[in-house]
């Protein structure tokens, strides 16, 4: 089998798993199923994934590697404002929870009640970005240096972004029965916290024009 092939039929099996894992929950899911959605036999499935908790553990991390690959890439563009980048990196961290909205709600909600499991995903959405957490570090202390911004820890910054942007999608729920009340649509209510997050840690900068 190719290396392509491989790379394949993974994707097929991690595709499929995650299906199964938000509709069925982890304890629910059947790897079984999984197999079978993904057409790959069982022992095919195994071959590629040890087990359930090996699966899911992927799933967690190609999806917190992205989130934190996402917020890397405008961070690295020194052709925009220092306050540009950390707007537009705030906004398409948003938009990346908000369209994987069903499969992260699923994966906190195996996650939150265990804190050690909670402790990875951090490291994971943070390990991405240790190459360039230094040099951000850099530019952040200098720009308080010279009095254009308050002091901000690089690290504790992007840990907000994080959380201000999947809080959203933690308490959809809730958000959905009081927009039905109140007749608001979800696209303006989505619209409106993709705006307000982003006024957010914009404002945490306190940049000084």
């Amino acid at each position: 089998m190719s290396i392509e092939q491989k790379a394949s039929t993974e994707q097929r099996i991690l595709e499929a798993a995650e299906k199964e894992f938000e509709v069925k929950g982890f304890d629910g899911a059947r790897t079984t199923s999984i197999a079978s959605a993904a057409g790959v036999t069982h022992a095919m499935l195994h071959y590629y994934f040890r087990s359930k908790t090996h699966l899911f553990a992927t799933i967690v991390r190609k999806k917190a590697e992205t989130m934190g690959k996402l917020i890397t890439t405008t961070f690295g563009r020194k052709d925009l404002p220092l306050e540009e980048r950390f707007r537009q990196s705030t906004g398409e961290h948003f938009d990346y929870v908000i369209s994987n909205s069903k499969g992260l709600v699923f994966m906190l909600s195996e996650i939150l009640p265990n804190q050690e499991l909670m402790d990875e995903l951090y490291t994971m959405i943070i390990e991405p970005l240790n190459d360039y957490i230094p040099a951000l570090q850099e530019e952040l202390d200098e720009a308080a240096g010279k009095g254009e911004m308050d002091k901000v820890n690089a690290i504790t910054l992007i840990r907000f972004i994080v959380t201000v942007n999947i809080g959203v999608v933690t308490t959809m729920p809730i958000a959905e029965r009081i927009l039905k009340q109140v007749g608001m649509p979800m696209e303006e209510y989505i619209a409106n916290c993709r705006k307000e997050n982003i006024d957010l840690i914009s404002g945490r900068l306190h940049i000084r024009h």
